[in-house]
Order: structure tokens, then sequence, then C-alpha cells
């Protein structure tokens, strides 16, 4: 699948080490299967990592949000 940009429309603290970002496709079908990543990073640059989807592919195809659980140190 191509590069795809979105707008970052939430950042939502979930733990104290990790956090809900809701990603807005837009008009954009943006279908997948439940398991699956995306390749994510900020736009422009080169380098980009892979994230579990943590929303259901309905959840994504009725709201037009993708939803990434995110943790770090």
């Amino acid at each position: 699948m191509p590069a795809v940009t979105a707008t970052l429309s939430a950042i939502i603290a979930s733990t104290p080490r990790s956090r809900l970002l809701t990603i807005d496709l837009g008009e954009d079908a943006f279908p997948f299967a439940a398991g699956q990543a995306v390749m994510f990073g900020p736009h422009g640059a080169t380098d980009r990592k892979p994230y579990s989807i943590a929303s259901s592919p309905e959840r994504v195809a009725d709201t037009r949000r993708l939803e990434l659980l995110i943790a770090f140190d």
C-alpha cells in the first residue's frame, strides 16, 4: 500500500507510559485486517516505525479514524 498522509487529531494519555493516537483518515479508504500494523512517522520523514492498529476494521470504516496505542520508556 502506498504512503498516506493523514492528520493526527488526538493524543490521549492511556497510562503513564502509553498514549492513544487518533489519526483522521478523511475520505481515504483504509482497508485492513485485524492484527495488522502500520508504519508510522512524522510527515516528510523517511524513518518510520511499525505500530499495531488498536481499532477494529469496522470501527475505522465507520469513523474514518485509526487508533494506535503507543508505549514508550
